[in-house]
């Protein structure tokens, strides 16, 4: 059976770096919800593709994914391409405040584990 793993936090929320937000976005449920075994591409099923995707976010003043970078990659670009596709989709964020507490862009940075058994 072929499933991604669970998505893991790369560091805790209040270390994460900030585009324009004095708070950083604070994450909304678990993250190892937002993905499930018929999340594995059907394009990777048989060949073996496994690894960690690490991703930089950007977060909306509303907590949505708006920006999704590779900071690292699992070496195959169809896992890459599924872990951004899927985050912007059901990621959602409690948003970023600026200084003066009003909502704001803001980053978080994630990584997912896909291992195909």
């Amino acid at each position: 059976m072929i499933f991604p793993l669970t998505l893991l936090f790369a560091a805790s929320v209040a270390d994460q770096p900030a585009a324009q937000a004095a708070r950083p976005p604070q994450p909304r449920g678990t993250a190892s919800s937002l993905f499930s075994v018929d999340d594995y591409p059907a394009q990777a099923r048989g060949t073996g593709a496994h690894g960690k995707v690490a991703v930089r976010l950007t977060v909306d003043a509303t907590g949505r994914v708006i920006g999704c970078a590779i900071r690292q990659s699992s070496g195959s670009a169809v896992l890459d391409q599924a872990t951004c596709n899927i985050l912007r989709r059901r990621a959602r964020y409690g948003p970023g405040l600026d200084g003066r507490g009003q909502p704001a862009v803001g980053e978080v940075e994630e990584e997912i584990v896909w291992k195909a058994e």
